[in-house]
């Protein structure tokens, strides 16, 4: 449901935000073909295949000039690209030098439809992780595995009827001017407003959508949660209690000591308060939103103090 969710509303054009879509699963679980027939129905082209585009600004040229990027069988994800990626899923732009011999600027928005794949979760960066939608798909079984002309031939008959859905539950849904109800929206509002216009055109209430969506956004908490080692002391610290005090220099040493009883090397931890306090910024809402894990800073005469509260 999430994914046919995703799907008509990807035909919404580009005046609302789309989450980026991101495919995992083991080898031989279909992500290429799924992003294949993504793009032959939401943007015909034949770009799959080509990896993240090389270049100082060829990321930036795909994403101003597609309305679709799909970024196939990826391992990694750089910082740069990851920013750059999460600005393009809610609007951005980014200036250029015209030619390289003279010192006139071009501006390239930068909003896309985005749909990446890999056999790990490649997405890692809180801001990325926030704007996605996570897909696990499975190992196709080998009874289930067919030849390429089989594959596409059967995509090719049903094609028609599956556009033919979207553009029919699509034209429902622009047309829906009653109200949402619903009064809690995850961060990409436009998109949920959407999904559930879709989903009354289908026959899925607007609680089960929203539920469809926070439950997404429960899994992209877990795994930028997952992602950051910060997170993870700080769960294992207020495990066994619903208060801690101390200063951010006092948390960073009884961090230290659960990495270390742990087995970890304290490399995997910020060296000072500061760096410490910006880790804990990235993953606040995901450790409010899973766990119920707040906390203040306040200035305390010559040292910082935090105050961690769960419920």
């Amino acid at each position: 449901k999430l994914f046919t969710l995703y799907l008509v509303t990807s035909f919404w054009g580009l005046n609302i935000n789309h989450p980026i879509l991101v495919i995992t699963g083991e080898k031989g679980s279909s992500k290429s073909t799924t992003m294949r027939k993504l793009e032959e129905l939401i943007d015909p082209k034949n770009s799959v295949g080509g990896g993240i585009p090389k270049g100082a600004d060829g990321l930036e040229i795909r994403l101003s000039n597609s309305y679709l990027l799909v970024l196939d069988n990826l391992s990694s994800l750089s910082r740069k690209v990851s920013d750059t990626l999460a600005v393009a899923a809610t609007g951005g732009s980014v200036t250029k030098r015209a030619l390289y011999k003279n010192i006139d600027e071009i501006v390239l928005d930068l909003k896309a439809v985005i749909a990446i794949n890999g056999v790990s979760l490649v997405a890692k960066e809180s801001d990325l992780l926030d704007r996605s939608l996570i897909i696990t798909l499975k190992r196709l079984a080998p009874k289930e595995i067919r030849t390429e002309e089989e594959l596409w031939n059967e995509f090719e008959n049903d094609k028609p009827d599956i556009l033919g859905c979207c553009f029919k539950t699509l034209a429902v849904a622009l047309n829906d001017d009653e109200p949402v109800k619903t009064q809690e929206l995850i961060r990409m509002a436009d998109f949920h407003v959407a999904c559930i216009k879709v989903g009354r055109a289908l026959g899925i209430s607007e609680r089960e959508v929203s539920e469809i969506l926070w439950q997404n956004q429960s899994n992209v908490n877990k795994c930028t949660l997952d992602e950051d080692t910060v997170a993870l002391c700080v769960i294992e610290l207020m495990k066994k209690r619903t208060l801690y005090t101390n200063s951010v220099s006092g948390l960073l040493c009884d961090l230290q000591d659960i990495v270390y009883d742990n087995g970890m090397t304290s490399r995997v931890l910020p060296k000072t308060p500061n760096h410490l306090s910006n880790r804990l910024s990235k993953v606040k809402s995901n450790l409010q939103s899973e766990y119920g894990i707040r906390y203040t800073i306040k200035n305390k005469g010559t040292f910082k103090e935090i105050q961690i509260k769960k419920k």
